[in-house]
């Protein structure tokens, strides 16, 4: 039997426990793997309580601060991980910061036991580092922990290039594999709530939306509705009269049941991004294509697969992400209901073919076995 270990950056273990029946992509393949041949075991961050725990927050405020890099080692380095980690044959953080706390511990316990890990990365390349001189350093401390991993999944093209440019001695460790989403949740639903709705709509809260771009947008644009799913407080403090805010700061966090009634009830999904290596709203395009929704973008560098979505024919790219370029597009094709239902079912009929959980399954166990 297999022992895998999955490390999160928090709340899936309950999740997993507790009959949990929302969308599992972010469990990254973990409920994949259960049946008789894996043994599995699940790291998330905990409060450290023990003597050590002040000494590691002064190591992980050095990393975070000077070094830019994601370390909350007094988050996970416990006896309890340790005795964890002894036992596993393979490891997957799903993400950088999970990477980058644990990795001191793991080069070391490898000297006593072999333990193959893999890693999903999105944004380990691209952040923007507040001292430019200690740009060496910072890749220095990628570069070592990479060479404790078998495997890096890169979940966009455009930084898993980055990555081969700054690390090419190991880029043979490196391979594309974009995002994957759980079709089964994101489509049409008896229980959703269904209205006719021409709003379009704008979801997310990570670093590289452009808010200020979006309502440029929703300004400019005054006859039409918008709808904005986030948290970002130059959003959720605007007073626009075409703009519904429907998660506030002081209500509840919406369910993925709700959200997912919210991208059946929209015209289309805008993404104004900034400039980034990083394949942000990746996850929300996905989501609404699998809902059947068309999806306009502004095309960055991290755009995460170019190789599958067409312009014009899955997905609507920005290429030249101004005020104007964006409004022109809008104008242009929310009108157009024949040439709208075309994208989304084009879309909609290539998420399900080539980025659903079964794909994801067949893709992971071939890597890591």
């Amino acid at each position: 039997m297999t022992n895998i270990t999955y490390v999160f950056a928090g709340n899936r273990k309950n999740k997993n426990h507790n009959n949990y029946s929302g969308p599992k992509e972010f469990f990254y393949g973990f409920d994949l793997f259960k049946g008789n041949e894996y043994n599995l075991e699940i790291i998330e961050p905990e409060r450290n309580k023990s003597l050590i725990a002040k000494p590691l927050l002064v190591i992980d405020l050095f990393f975070k601060k000077i070094i830019n890099l994601p370390v909350y080692l007094n988050e996970f380095v416990s006896i309890k991980n340790i005795k964890l980690l002894l036992k596993t044959d393979k490891l997957i953080f799903v993400n950088e910061t999970t990477f980058c706390s644990l990795m001191f511990l793991v080069l070391f316990l490898k000297i006593f036991k072999k333990i193959d890990v893999y890693v999903f990365v999105m944004g380990l390349y691209s952040k923007k580092l507040r001292f430019p001189y200690l740009q060496k350093i910072h890749f220095f401390f990628i570069r070592v922990f990479i060479s404790g991993t078998k495997k890096l999944f890169f979940l966009g093209q455009g930084e898993l290039e980055k990555a081969n440019k700054i690390h090419y001695k190991v880029s043979n460790k490196f391979s594309l594999f974009p995002f994957y989403i759980d079709t089964n949740f994101w489509q049409k639903n008896s229980n959703d709530e269904m209205s006719k709705n021409d709003s379009i709509l704008f979801v997310g809260n990570d670093g590289n939306r452009d808010p200020h771009l979006f309502l440029k947008i929703v300004e400019s644009l005054p006859d039409i509705q918008f709808t904005a799913v986030t948290n970002i407080k130059e959003i959720t403090n605007s007073k626009f009269i075409n703009l519904n805010i429907v998660n506030k700061k002081d209500n509840p966090k919406i369910t993925d049941e709700e959200l997912r009634s919210i991208y059946h009830n929209s015209k289309a999904v805008i993404l104004p991004l900034k400039e980034s290596t990083q394949p942000s709203g990746q996850s929300v395009s996905l989501q609404a294509m699998s809902c059947g929704v068309p999806v306009i973008i502004s095309l960055t560098n991290g755009f995460w697969d170019r190789g599958s979505f067409q312009n014009g024919i899955e997905i609507i790219f920005v290429e030249n992400n101004s005020i104007e370029a964006w409004t022109d597009i809008i104008k242009e094709i929310i009108p157009n209901d024949l040439y709208l239902n075309k994208v989304k079912n084009s879309a909609q009929k290539l998420i399900y073919s080539k980025f659903n959980l079964d794909e994801f399954k067949h893709r992971l166990i071939s890597e890591i076995n």
